[in-house]
């Protein structure tokens, strides 16, 4: 008797380990993947991309050789965007590409754009520091000695000039130098807005003619 229902739950699991393929199947299919039947338990049951076997279908054996070579084709586009990239970083790299469906040509414009907008970056921040340095220099000639201590405390705490001033590793005194940058822009901006409020309250109205 419990032979029997052993016998008989076989085909039940069976079928509804073949309906658990077809339902993966169609998941593939609706993403545009290739599907396998083969199961997988780790990186040595991966299949053989040269070497059919009956787990694929013809048609996901030759979409698996597409996406292969496509994924080929943009790992060398990174690579010949940058050459001394890790290759771990150049895989992951193309992997995001193909899954934003890239071709060659966008992935390689998109790369050749960042070093347009870093450049870009970079001359914006050069201008800025250009215009602090004369800010500065106009300051220390105008000013007082006392009254520009205070204003450039006021611009940013003595803590962020040690340590732009002082810092051994270039990322901190970067980072502070951008933290007194903001501030000191801030600091202009607030005293111009307060500069135009004046200047509205000392002007004078219009004289009315009297009837």
């Amino acid at each position: 008797m419990k032979q029997g229902t052993e016998n008989g739950a076989a085909p039940n699991e069976a079928a509804g380990n073949q309906e658990r393929i077809e339902e993966a199947r169609q998941l593939a299919y609706d993403h545009g993947l290739p599907f396998s039947s083969r199961p997988s338990q780790g990186a040595e049951d991966d299949l053989d991309p040269y070497t059919y076997d009956a787990s694929m279908t013809p048609e996901d054996f030759e979409l698996m050789q597409q996406r292969r070579q496509a994924h080929q084709e943009l790992k060398s586009v990174v690579a010949m965007y940058d050459p001394d990239m890790a290759p771990k970083k150049i895989d992951e790299i193309a992997s995001v590409a193909a899954e934003l469906h890239l071709d060659r040509q966008q992935l390689w414009r998109l790369l050749s754009m960042f070093d347009t907008i870093a450049a870009a970056a970079k001359q914006l921040a050069e201008k800025l520091l250009e215009l602090l340095q004369l800010i500065a220099e106009w300051a220390a000639k105008s000013l007082p000695r006392q009254l520009m201590e205070a204003a450039m405390h006021a611009y940013a705490p003595p803590k962020w000039w040690h340590y732009y001033k002082h810092a051994k590793k270039s990322r901190v005194r970067k980072k502070y130098e951008h933290r007194i940058c903001d501030s000191m822009l801030a600091a202009l901006a607030a005293l111009r807005e307060e500069g135009e409020g004046c200047r509205e309250c000392i002007t004078p109205a219009p004289s009315v003619a009297p009837i």
